[in-house]
């Protein structure tokens, strides 16, 4: 039976009597607000917590009378807090039936409560409740992400309706102080999961196109204001931690991002000058990252409060995210535009960065780890950041093969940055796989970092490279040294302190096979490309290894987003994609 959709069920809903009936016991639900409010989902901020807990405490005085919308608005959050407890591995209070039954029957109740509301005319509780059933959908429909984007746009007409996207200081009416710094609240949250939401489907974002005149809400705590109040109090200092600084700021991030997002989705490319100076708007942002905010890592903030830890992560993260959508575009190609050198150097940082990131966070939420109880439940969100990342320090990796296929020497530093890269991968790769065993929507992420492996092996082994023993000091200056290093020598690294616990050894092509040296003169490329192609395997993704000088990042986007996050089955090839034979054929760019 499939399962109900807000906007495409010709069902009617269930009466209003049926919906509370369905609900648990008190003690039941009791325990499963306690522990959303004790989390850190994003729609937590758009509720005040004291107003709430009035609200709830009248529900269970006199259901009947309690707004359907708000009823919907309790299932939302019941079903964000019974999949944060089933993503942990913790048991769960409502045993009825099992947890992910319990999570739909939450999910389907949610939707039935906004149905009954005739949410077309929105009021008071219908923004919330559509968050809090958006936010389930976002995780719990990766492979269905376009309806997500549906019932997005349908939350963002409904909310300019309702006027929420001009700020309540300057349109008069009769809101209050309260209800307007919650509708500013309402608003940053929207413009986030909007921007972000729709960026990662490849589509525009709806919310900034709208001209809007609202202010940030401000940096006040829940206990600082009520309903009652007749004017806000001072905003706390930025320096001061918040329920909502974490929201505010993210939302400084999104105002840059909102640009370089409609960048990269624009038909033109903008110019360089342009490029640069959101790069620059960008270090502005990122060197206002209050203290509290800045990343640290993660295995030396043991005395600090997981929320924290993971919200300086996201911040860190979306910031790297953003530098490599930004420069990514200027990877190759740029023979005749040596300034934009500094695109490869911040590009290949941030891509780095994010790949470091994946580990840290993998290592804290294994058992016993600092995030063990906060473990983050991979998302197609996240897989395709980090294949972004991948791919970015992939493309480095080949460019820097090319010069050596081209007999061009390799100073110190580019080799040393040769071995980080491929330390990356190869950790990426190891996260993944391990990751898959217990999450099998991952698979896509492990295959195309599996073709990436096989296909940078597949490289040394035909220019020949000897084997070495890993224990020589990078601090040398004997590039010769190091150039000479195999990848199967690149990764017998110490694995206690390389691979994630758990991992598999990667299984390295044997170096008998390499090929003579007759292949290492440059004018032999095309058998060495043959050669490079030996490992090409009937395995998904094989064509977004092959890379010309005019990648195609939209193609990339395409086909590692979530509405492809579904490995073929039984080896089937996805559709191939023509980025140009031409380009690889001259070794204008690399290995295929």
């Amino acid at each position: 039976m499939p399962e109900p959709s807000l906007l495409f069920n010709t069902d009617a809903p269930p009466s209003k009597a049926k919906l509370l009936a369905a609900l648990p016991s008190r003690r039941v639900v009791d325990k499963t607000v306690q522990i959303y409010f004790n989390g850190s989902t994003p729609s937590l901020r758009i509720l005040h917590a004291p107003t709430f807990q009035k609200e709830y405490s009248k529900f269970w005085a006199n259901p009947h009378d309690t707004p359907i919308c708000w009823l919907g608005l309790l299932y939302g959050i019941m079903c964000l807090s019974l999949f944060s407890s089933y993503a942990a591995g913790e048991e769960h209070p409502d045993r009825r039936a099992s947890q992910m039954q319990t999570i739909r029957t939450y999910r389907r109740n949610c939707i039935q409560c906004i149905r009954l509301s005739d949410y077309t005319k929105p009021g008071k509780y219908t923004i919330e409740a559509m968050l809090a059933h958006l936010e389930g959908e976002f995780v719990l429909s990766d492979a269905d992400q376009v309806n997500c984007y549906v019932v997005l746009g349908v939350a963002v007409r409904l909310a300019l309706r309702m006027g929420l996207h001009r700020d309540p200081d300057r349109v008069g009416g009769q809101i209050t102080p309260f209800q307007g710094e919650m509708r500013r609240r309402l608003w940053a949250i929207l413009r986030q999961i909007d921007l972000l939401g729709s960026f990662h489907i490849g589509l525009p974002s709806m919310v900034e196109s709208v001209d809007s005149d609202v202010q940030l809400p401000r940096n006040l705590n829940d206990t600082d204001f009520d309903e009652d109040c007749t004017e806000l109090p001072p905003p706390r200092p930025d320096s001061e931690i918040t329920s909502v600084s974490y929201v505010r700021f993210k939302n400084k991030i999104c105002q840059v991002f909102g640009k370089i997002a409609a960048y990269a989705n624009s038909l033109s490319q903008p110019s360089y000058d342009e490029i640069m100076e959101l790069d620059a708007q960008l270090d502005v942002v990122q060197a206002a990252v209050p203290p509290s905010f800045r990343f640290q890592p993660i295995d030396s903030c043991v005395a600090d409060p997981a929320q924290l830890i993971i919200q300086r992560l996201n911040v860190a993260h979306l910031l790297c995210k953003i530098r490599c959508v930004l420069h990514r575009k200027y990877l190759v190609g740029n023979k005749d535009h040596p300034e934009r050198e500094y695109s490869v150097k911040v590009g290949i940082n941030a891509a780095l960065q994010l790949l470091d990131f994946q580990k840290q966070t993998y290592e804290a939420t294994q058992p016993g780890g600092i995030l063990a109880r906060d473990r983050c439940f991979p998302s197609s969100l996240t897989m395709h950041d980090f294949l972004l990342a991948a791919m970015i320090v992939y493309v480095r990796t080949m460019k820097i093969l090319e010069e050596e296929i081209k007999g061009k020497h390799q100073n110190i530093s580019c080799q040393k940055q040769k071995v980080e890269m491929i330390s990356a991968l190869k950790m990426s790769s190891d996260v993944w796989r391990a990751t898959q065993l217990k999450y099998p929507e991952v698979k896509r992420a492990a295959d195309v970092l599996a073709v990436m492996m096989r296909k940078l092996d597949a490289a040394y082994v035909a220019l020949g490279k000897s084997q070495m023993s890993w224990s020589m000091d990078l601090s040398t200056n004997d590039t010769d040294s190091m150039a000479g290093l195999s990848l199967q020598d690149e990764f017998t690294m110490n694995q206690a302190t390389t691979s994630p616990p758990g991992a598999i050894t990667w299984p390295m092509t044997s170096p008998a096979s390499a090929p003579n040296s007759s292949y290492m003169n440059s004018d032999n490329t095309q058998s060495i490309l043959s050669q490079a192609n030996l490992l090409n395997e009937s395995v998904p993704f094989d064509y977004l290894m092959d890379i010309p000088t005019d990648f195609d990042w939209n193609l990339f986007d395409n086909h590692i987003r979530a509405d492809a996050n579904q490995s073929p089955k039984n080896g089937q090839h996805l559709p191939d994609i023509n980025l140009g034979v031409e380009g690889m054929n001259d070794f204008e760019f690399g290995f295929v």
